[in-house]
């Protein structure tokens, strides 16, 4: 199973489609989900995929310290609905510590309890990613940049101890200021597409013509 996660920050945008869809034929994913899309069910139904496994939870935390606070309690409910294997996906919104933060003001040591202690009673483990390690930026130039690791895979021992080579990878991309998330269960297995690239040097030479109309 391959996923991908993204805060994409609106799907409408002239760049979010088509890295989307780069995206999906690259690494073949056969699982997507998408937060704040900022459109429609209408419009989402031309970009959404079918048949999604139910096993995986995706969140989409508050900014709101209470509502987060409260959203954590909800899942602690519900995570009796999900077995002992399951994994939890997506924009929390939230930092372990200030290690999870690059620039910026250093937040009170006391505001990461929550978060910590949510991951720490549901016996949860943090999935190991590849990449950079940020999956945010506030998008200011030079020294006003903040960059912080709000996204990311959550799993259960059980989820862990099924897929032991899981891994979860940072995509950066220019059509939002959240990096996607691959989570891909089995990585040595699955065989890497390769990217095609046009050359507009083709155009211009008169053998293209023929070799296209005799494809």
């Amino acid at each position: 199973m391959k996923a991908v996660v993204w805060n994409c920050r609106g799907a409408g945008g002239p760049l979010t489609i088509s890295q989307l869809k780069e995206v999906l034929n690259f690494h073949s994913s056969n699982v997507v989900f998408l937060c704040e899309t900022k459109n429609h069910e209408k419009f989402m139904r031309n970009v959404r995929k079918e048949d999604q496994p139910t096993w995986l939870v995706y969140v989409y935390a508050s900014t709101a310290s209470n509502t987060r606070k409260e959203q954590w309690k909800y899942i602690e409910e519900r995570k009796k609905d999900w077995g002992e294997a399951w994994v939890i996906v997506g924009d929390f919104n939230d930092l372990k510590s200030d290690e999870e933060k690059w620039g910026g003001r250093e937040r009170a040591e006391g505001s990461f309890t929550d978060f910590n202690c949510f991951i720490r009673e549901n016996n949860l483990m943090d999935l190991e990613y590849q990449g950079v390690p940020w999956t945010w930026s506030s998008s200011w130039e030079g020294d006003r940049e903040v960059k912080e690791r709000l996204d990311r895979c959550l799993c259960s021992t059980e989820w862990m101890q099924r897929y032991e080579k899981a891994r979860c990878k940072h995509v950066e991309t220019e059509a939002s200021n959240h990096l996607m998330l691959i989570i891909d269960t089995n990585p040595e297995n699955n065989k890497r597409r390769r990217r095609f690239y046009f050359d507009q040097r083709w155009t211009k030479n008169p053998e293209t013509k023929d070799v296209i109309q005799g494809a």
